[in-house]
């Protein structure tokens, strides 16, 4: 035992006179385990096609359609379709997705076909619609709010309820998530239920046609084929046609992907997007942890070799040496090991806590889950490292040409060269992201007056008759002492979502004008939104709850589903009544909307204060805003805090994935300084073996700055173009679309010439090396 501990400790001692490799390969190996960790869990628990936690692949959805509207009958219709079911042997289970049973306003339940609904695994998605259908009953009143209810778990529907004599259509925006399986029978409560946020689930409806069909309900069904068409033909063929239900069968990812469609932004294609990069961003971890930990293990083994040749050279037992230099790379695995656990729970808090992407485990499960992930991925990637050196390194001749000429040793450095192009590209590459996304972060955190936050504050307007008097207003403030500047701005602290309203011709009270910079780009830009006063119009005769719509560049917009737009010079126009209006960026690709909200009034102007402002300071606005609109009182908030609470998730996962790519930029940048140290030793010793049999003395300097420039031009072709495609194209669906511009390219050119510089000074520093000990040679 004793003798143990004397190994270990002298291991540890020879690890510590080499403290950069130490220091710099246990960050790499600690980082690349725990973020490859926080992935895998992100990716398997959270990913958008494990939303029945089975394989998705052979689930299909038997969807009913019925000839005539006011003959559905829930019951017989539910027993017709199960009877079909039971009667195909493919069809190896089956879900009723259908069944409702509300609790309506006066606490009457009765059970009712719920039309077309699914789990959607996605977070802040901002359309959802539930049309109930039932036979009897009373309607729920106007503007009633419903909670729908798992048997497992809560999904709160917050928002309003449209009633006719036969349907209710439920809208409501922006909520977090958990993953629920679709299966089991839902209810609704009214809405002073309460339930914890952990528990909100995000549901959406499938819209098998542009307007949604309110007389289908479904089934899901399990398969034991991939495919359909055999299904398809026995439910034709056991379904009576002179019955008034059809049905139809489609795969579950068909329908998944289809419905997705209509998530249109990057906040409602969040965490498909997000679990989209975690794969990437996985895969990339490993590879490239791996590489550099084996290139920095290299060079501390190519350090190790001399002292190798010298044992041999004096009868030494090589074998006793190998062992020695594997015991210490193990013993660095395990330190790398220890340090990622301890960043585990941290990481993984900061990583996915902010969007749900993975199911919470007990502490103990994590403990135990982390634990063996980072010990079969850490001893593995060490066991990569400990073959790989011994395959270059091992050699059964005593003879050092044969050592340091042989052919495996001079193929992996071939391989390296190859390496050194793709980091170097990355590198720069990553440079050119990382600015894009930071910039696009600071454009969100700033207001219309610059890019610091600091001091500066919104005045909110409530909704007025016509265009609030931003002007008498604007002036009034400016004459305050504090007050720098003044601007307008349209952006406030409000839930996004679309809410649709049945209005009428008998509402056309208000015009609503969309102003729209340019229709023809992919990026429409900021919509500039006004009310204009109409006939009969007045802030206190609008009705509550009255919110519209959906814009998409085709150049209409939706309400309840209807195209009621016009378009005249470059105007879009739709008659309705709202109360209060939210509008973000859009992206036209993908059918960009506005938002339009029933919340507090948004009209806005920003304010930069010189200084912090004080209480004396603030009631001087809120007195100038009284004199200018009497009896309306100004809300003054942070705009800071209007930000971050209107776009919590996007900023919380833009500083993250910049965060990692930092991250990956460290490492890759010593890793690239490792693999250049490693081919310099090898091409140095090559060298002085050419010329110790007599061969000619080549220029290492000429080869090594050739090179130098070869691997830099041939880097910058590669990462430029990738980095203005990633930046332009994956970046434009974030909170405000930057361009790249010059200086983020040549930020990104100057990065790799200090790499290429740094790793040539590693070059040069050995190359002075050995010229000193030629003299002292010599002499």
């Amino acid at each position: 035992m004793s003798k143990t501990f004397i190994l270990i400790r002298q291991y540890v001692a020879n690890l510590t006179k080499n403290p950069t490799y130490l220091i710099f390969s246990v960050i790499c190996l600690a980082v690349t385990l725990t973020f490859s960790y926080v992935l895998v869990r992100s990716v398997y628990f959270g990913s958008a096609m494990n939303t029945f936690h089975t394989n998705h692949r052979n689930i299909y959805r038997l969807a009913t359609s019925y000839t005539d509207y006011n003959q559905i009958s829930a019951s017989s219709d539910v027993a017709s379709a199960e009877k079909i079911l039971k009667q195909i042997p493919e069809v190896t289970a089956y879900t009723k997705v259908g069944q409702i049973n509300p609790t309506l306003v006066n606490d009457r339940e009765e059970a009712v076909p719920c039309s077309n609904f699914f789990l959607m695994d996605s977070s802040a998605l901002s359309i959802f619609t539930f049309n109930f259908i039932w036979k009897s009953g009373e309607p729920l009143a106007q503007g009633s709010t419903g909670v729908l209810l798992s048997e497992a778990k809560a999904l709160a529907l917050f928002g309003t309820t449209q009633c006719s004599d036969r349907s209710i259509t439920i809208s409501y925006g922006n909520l977090n998530h958990q993953i629920l399986p679709v299966a089991g029978v839902f209810h609704t409560y009214p809405a002073t239920a309460t339930f914890a946020p952990d528990y909100i689930a995000a549901f959406h409806t499938f819209y098998s046609q542009p307007e949604l069909d309110k007389t289908k309900q479904g089934f899901y069904l399990c398969a034991n084929n991939g495919s359909n068409q055999a299904v398809q033909a026995k439910i034709n063929h056991l379904t009576d046609t002179t019955q008034r239900i059809t049905y139809s069968l489609g795969a579950f990812d068909d329908i998944y992907f289809r419905s997705l469609e209509i998530l249109n932004d990057f906040n409602r294609k969040g965490n498909l997007l997000f679990h989209r990069i975690n794969l990437i961003v996985l895969i990339f971890t490993l590879l490239f942890g791996l590489i550099n930990f084996l290139c920095l293990s290299l060079v501390y083994y190519e350090s190790r070799l001399k002292e190798f040749f010298v044992r041999k050279v004096f009868g030494g037992n090589a074998t006793a040496f190998r062992r020695q230099i594997f015991a210490e790379l193990m013993i660095l695995v395990i330190v790398a090991i220890g340090t990622a656990f301890l960043c585990l729970n941290m990481v993984e808090e900061i990583y996915t806590g902010n969007f749900n992407a993975a199911i919470s485990l007990t502490l103990g499960e994590n403990i135990t889950l982390g634990l063996c992930y980072l010990l079969f991925v850490g001893l593995l990637m060490g066991a990569v490292v400990i073959v790989v050196t011994y395959w270059l390194f091992h050699s059964r001749s005593s003879d050092i040409k044969t050592i340091y000429n042989s052919r495996s040793r001079r193929s992996f450095t071939t391989i390296l060269n190859n390496v050194k192009v793709v980091q170097l590209a990355f590198l720069m590459m990553l440079i050119v992201v990382v600015l894009t996304l930071n910039a696009q972060i600071r454009y969100a955190m700033s207001g219309n007056l610059g890019y610091n936050p600091q001091n500066l504050y919104s005045v909110g307007f409530p909704a007025f008759s016509g265009e609030p008097n931003y002007a008498a207003l604007k002036g009034e403030l400016l004459k305050q002492p504090k007050v720098g500047a003044v601007s307008a701005t349209t952006i406030g602290p409000y839930a996004r979502g679309v809410y649709f309203d049945n209005l009428t011709s008998a509402d056309a009270t208000t015009e609503i004008t969309f102003e729209v910079a340019n229709v023809e780009n992919d990026f429409l830009g900021t919509l500039q939104a006004r009310l204009i006063a109409g006939t009969g119009f007045s802030p206190s005769g609008m009705p509550q709850n009255s919110n519209l719509a959906i814009v998409n560049k085709t150049g209409y917009l939706a309400l309840g589903g209807e195209k009621v737009l016009n378009k005249k010079a470059g105007r879009y126009q739709i008659v309705g009544v709202v109360e209060d209006i939210y509008m973000e960026r859009l992206d036209a690709k993908v059918n960009p909307q506005l938002y339009l909200c029933n919340n507090d009034a948004i009209y806005a102007l920003l304010i930069r204060f010189n200084d912090t402002p004080d209480s004396s300071a603030m009631a001087r606005i809120k007195a100038s805003y009284a004199a200018i609109y009497p009896g309306f009182t100004c809300t003054i908030t942070p705009y800071s805090e209007l930000i971050e609470e209107a776009y919590t998730k996007e900023l919380a996962l833009g500083k993250m994935i910049r965060f990692i790519l930092l991250t990956f930029l460290i490492i890759m940048f010593f890793g690239f300084l490792g693999i250049s140290r490693f081919e310099f030793n090898v091409k140095a010793f090559s060298i002085a073996m050419r010329k110790l049999y007599g061969a000619e003395e080549v220029s290492i300097y000429r080869s090594t700055l050739f090179k130098q420039l070869i691997l830099l031009i041939t880097s910058a072709t590669i990462a430029l173009p990738l980095g203005y495609l990633i930046s332009n194209k994956w970046l434009s669906s974030y909170i405000y679309h930057v361009d790249v511009d010059l200086y983020q390219l040549g930020f990104a050119v100057a990065i790799g010439i200090i790499t290429i510089v740094a790793s040539s000074a590693v070059y040069l520093r050995d190359i002075y090396k050995m010229k000193a000990t030629r003299v002292i040679r010599e002499q």
